[in-house]
Order: structure tokens, then C-alpha cells, then sequence
């Protein structure tokens, strides 16, 4: 025999929760869900960086539509693969370049290590007597370019690490996608989740809160046209090899606050100390100097005023808050927290100023913001 199905309940039947058992269901899905957000805390970062790269994506899918008037999905495939393929292929066509300037800064230091080793061996006469460096600090001659090179232990280490950073990175791609693609499905379900009278205010924190995020990004783009502009007229006014492509660099990397640009002024002080300046009459220690003096200088401008000025007008915020907000994130969570914390605290305050006017009785949103 098949079984019959059961009977819906009528409602007079159906008994509903105690408010104790609510409570306790509620208090089990807090320790659930942070249970799980514990053990999957080194997932959190990917899904951060994620969901960055399809909120970009997905602001150029938005802005294609607008023009092509194609269906979104198909902007999605379009958009995701050609990032996917650039992204893939640019260090395809950099590669010859940066193997040949390898080599030639490795011969250069070779030759730094010999002149080292050369400057050691020779005595310094002092009035006591000849002075041998080699004796006061004797690792000093024996020190070469390979001694500095890591060993074999170090590379398994690193090869370790590597292939845990290719699985991440396998991830943030795939997630990515899914995200894309998906993200309107995936919204419409979250606010479904909420009381039906609660889904149009829902729908417009999250306007909002997307609102918040839109500026975040052109202030971002805004801040690195300014950077790029400025390090690459400077670079080249100075005659730095490759001032232009370091300028642009330091311009692309300022997204990321402190490390993105402190590692282009790496590169343009190992440049200026290799190769000097193309007109400037100075040895190249000397330019080497100049160059890391102009990058602090301009860094300097760039994180105490510009960057807090361009953020704080995009985003409404007082200069001196973005500001201490970027540092603090900084040294708490990296360059991660510092790439996000401002955006994240917008979106805490839309939501704070419409949880707080709940509170009091207000209406959600302002009248004349409606």
C-alpha cells in the first residue's frame, strides 16, 4: 500500500513555539552560525576579495548594458572571461621583460657583492695602525650573493605556500563567477527572507548601502588618476628609466593604501641605483636619494590630504575620519581591512541611521530622501 500523505494542520490545530523556545532556537542559531564562522575563517578573506572583484565586474556589466542593451547574462560571459583572460596573458607578455631586467639586476648586484668583498679586503689606515674590516666583522668577506639566496628548505617552504595560494586563488575565481552571474537571485532570496512589510525598506538600504559601495570605487578611480599622473610626470621630469611606466604603476597599485605604493618606490629606488638618471649630473647613491625623497614627500600628500580630501568628499565623511580609519584597519587586518574599512563603515552608518530611526519611531528613511 502507498502511504497517504499527511493532512495539512488547520490552523486552530497547529501549535505554535512557546516564547522561551524561541529564544532558545534563536540563541542556538547565534552559537551555529558563529561556530561555523570560526572554522571557516580562513575562507573569509577569498570570499572578501570575491565579492570586490564581482562588485567591479558587476558595475562594468551595468554600465555595458546601458549601451549594448544585451541580456546580463551574457555581458557576464563577456565581461568575466575577457578580465579572466587579461588577467591571465598580461604576465604571459611581461614575462620576457622582467627575466631580462632580472638578470641584468642580478649581475649588477653580483658585481655590487665583489666591489663589497674588494672595499673589505683593503685596509683603512688609522692613526693606530692599518684597520681590516675582514677582522671586525669577518661574515663581511665571506658574504656573496648566493650566501643570501634561499635555501633549499626555504624553497620547499615556498613552494608549499604557493600551491596553498593557487587553491585561494582557484577559489576567488570561481567564486567570482558565481557571484556574478548569480548576484541578483542571491539578493532577491536574502530580502525574501525578511516579513514581507519589511522588503521595500530592505531593498532600499541595500539602494544605499550599493550607493555607498559606487562611490567608494570612483573615488578610488579619481585617487589613482591623480597618483598616476603626478609620480609619472615627476619620475620622468627627473630622468628615471621607465619613470612613465613606474608613474602609471604607482598610480594602478595606490588601490591598496601604503603597500601598493611603497612597493612601486622599491622598484624606482632599485632603478635609480642601477641606473642613475638620464640627464641628471649625480652619482647614482645620490639620485637613488632624491628618488625615495620625492616618493615620501608625495606619499605623504597623498595619505594625509589627497586621499581622505578625494574619499571624504565622495563619501560624505570628514577627512580626518577616513583617515584614521585606513590606519587603524591598516595595523589591525592588513591591506585588506585598510582597502575596505571605508566603504564597510558607510554601509554601517546607512544602516545605523535606518535601524536608529526604527528605534525612535520614525519613519525609515527621510521624507525628502524618499
Amino acid at each position: 500500500m502507498n502511504p497517504q500523505p499527511n493532512p495539512p494542520l488547520d490552523a486552530a490545530d497547529r501549535e505554535d513555539w512557546t516564547e522561551a523556545f524561541r529564544y532558545l532556537a534563536l540563541i542556538m542559531l547565534v552559537v551555529l552560525g558563529g561556530a561555523v564562522v570560526v572554522y571557516t575563517s580562513a575562507a573569509i578573506k577569498p570570499l572578501i576579495i570575491s565579492g570586490l572583484v564581482a562588485y567591479v565586474l558587476s558595475t562594468i556589466v551595468d554600465g555595458l548594458r546601458k549601451v549594448t542593451h544585451l541580456s546580463r547574462q551574457t555581458l557576464v560571459v563577456i565581461v568575466y572571461f575577457t578580465s579572466l583572460a587579461a588577467f591571465l596573458l598580461l604576465p604571459a607578455l611581461l614575462a620576457p621583460t622582467l627575466v631580462s631586467q632580472s638578470q641584468e639586476i642580478y649581475a649588477d648586484l653580483q658585481f655590487s657583492f665583489i666591489e663589497l668583498r674588494t672595499a673589505v679586503l683593503q685596509p683603512i689606515q688609522t692613526p693606530s695602525g692599518a684597520l681590516y674590516l675582514g677582522d671586525v666583522f669577518p661574515g663581511i668577506a665571506q658574504l656573496s650573493l648566493s650566501s643570501l639566496l634561499p635555501s633549499s628548505a626555504t624553497i620547499i617552504e615556498l613552494l608549499q605556500a604557493t600551491s596553498t595560494n593557487l587553491a585561494w586563488t582557484v577559489m576567488i575565481v570561481v567564486t567570482t563567477y558565481y557571484l556574478l552571474a548569480g548576484w541578483p537571485r542571491l539578493r532577491s532570496w536574502i530580502i525574501a527572507l525578511m516579513p514581507a512589510y519589511m522588503q521595500p525598506e530592505m531593498n532600499r538600504v541595500y539602494v544605499e548601502v550599493r550607493k555607498v559601495w559606487h562611490t567608494y570605487l570612483w573615488g578610488n578611480m579619481i585617487l589613482m588618476l591623480i597618483v598616476g599622473v603626478v609620480f609619472s610626470i615627476v619620475y620622468t621630469a627627473i630622468g628615471l628609466p621607465g619613470g612613465l611606466t613606474i608613474g602609471i604603476l604607482a598610480g594602478v597599485l595606490s588601490i591598496i593604501p601604503e603597500l601598493g605604493p611603497a612597493t612601486t618606490a622599491v622598484i624606482a629606488v632599485v632603478v635609480a641605483l642601477l641606473k642613475g638618471s638620464t640627464y641628471l649630473d649625480m652619482s647614482h647613491t645620490s639620485f637613488g636619494l632624491l628618488v625615495l625623497g620625492i616618493y615620501t614627500v608625495l606619499i605623504n600628500i597623498k595619505s594625509i590630504w589627497l586621499r581622505p580630501y578625494v574619499l571624504g568628499r565622495q563619501m560624505l565623511l570628514p577627512e580626518g575620519v577616513i583617515f584614521t580609519v585606513v590606519i587603524i584597519a591598516a595595523l589591525v587586518q592588513g591591506v585588506l581591512g585598510a582597502l575596505i574599512v571605508v566603504p564597510v563603515l558607510g554601509s554601517l552608518l546607512v544602516v545605523g541611521r535606518y535601524i536608529r530611526r526604527r528605534l525612535l519611531g520614525l519613519t525609515p528613511f527621510p521624507t525628502n530622501d524618499a
